[in-house]
């Protein structure tokens, strides 16, 4: 029973790190923006993906 679990777990995990490469360039030029700075926006985006990382 545990094997299905961790499987789905880890498929979950591997969905969010696919959506999240997929989306990463777009939502980094976003907070870019909205932060005024290359930097600050990378910080958002890392924060932003490890929180949900986190919660999933």
């Amino acid at each position: 029973m545990s094997d299905g679990k961790s499987a789905v777990e880890r498929d979950r995990r591997e969905g969010l790190l696919a959506l999240a490469a997929a989306l990463r360039p777009e939502l980094h030029r976003y907070c870019s923006r909205l932060m005024g700075s290359v930097i600050d926006g990378e910080d958002v985006v890392q924060d932003t993906f490890a929180r949900a990382f986190v919660a999933l």
